[in-house]
């Protein structure tokens, strides 16, 4: 039987010849000073669900000349009671991840995600209580991975529902989530001012972007 690492490198044989497009492009993040723009070439990983060996992960995307990923770990796997930061054997796997990934000259996107069971009944951060939650829980991790992370995301898919409970599809107010970002960008520049901190990372939106239209409207 091929080992997991041979099994990776044929993986990333094919990705290198063009044969399938298995890699994820990651968004172009614009900087503000003279329109400047990074680009990665990454893959979504989901370390921050207990999923995949970095270490083995890391040597084939490398391989296939990666310069990025994009992992979670999960607001609800690192809070267990009010204002205690108590990471769990899952959100310490992706912590990992993402400590190491400056050693293989990867640039990765940590999303700040989902909700928390003592914050608003586990959905959508959307009391003062919550949002004030989930700030202390991004800048932990920003201090935290201070020089190993650059790119911290938050949420992924509000506007569809994502981290509701229960699940309501296409459902996201976007004022709620424009006062969210806002709370967490705060929170993440001033532990880590150098970080560059994504929003609006939405899906589905239907035609002319109403609900982007919104959050912008709203600040």
């Amino acid at each position: 039987a091929k080992t997991d690492l041979e099994k990776y490198s044929r993986v990333a044989d094919i990705v290198k010849t063009g044969l399938i497009n298995f890699a994820v492009i990651l968004p172009l993040l614009f900087t503000l000073n003279q329109n400047a723009l990074a680009f990665e070439f990454g893959v979504g990983t989901h370390f921050g669900q207990g999923k995949g060996n970095p270490s083995v992960a890391f040597i084939w995307m490398s391989d296939a000349g990666m310069t990025s990923f994009r992992d979670e770990i999960y607001w609800k796997n690192m809070e267990f009671k009010p204002g205690k930061i108590a990471p769990n054997a899952k959100a310490l796997l992706a912590l990992k991840a993402f400590t190491d990934a400056n050693q293989h000259d990867f640039n990765p996107v940590l999303i700040l995600s989902y909700g928390n069971p003592i914050y608003d009944k586990g959905s959508q951060p959307t009391s003062e209580q919550g949002r004030q939650g989930f700030a202390a829980y991004a800048k932990w991790l920003a201090g935290r991975l201070k020089g190993k992370v650059e790119y911290f995301e938050v949420w992924n898919e509000w506007n569809l529902g994502s981290g509701t409970v229960p699940k309501k599809l296409n459902y996201g107010n976007p004022v709620d989530y424009v006062k969210l970002a806002g709370i967490s960008y705060d929170a993440i520049k001033k532990e880590n001012p150098a970080a560059k901190v994504i929003v609006g990372a939405i899906g589905g939106d239907r035609e002319n972007w109403p609900w982007l239209q919104d959050a912008i409207k709203a600040g």
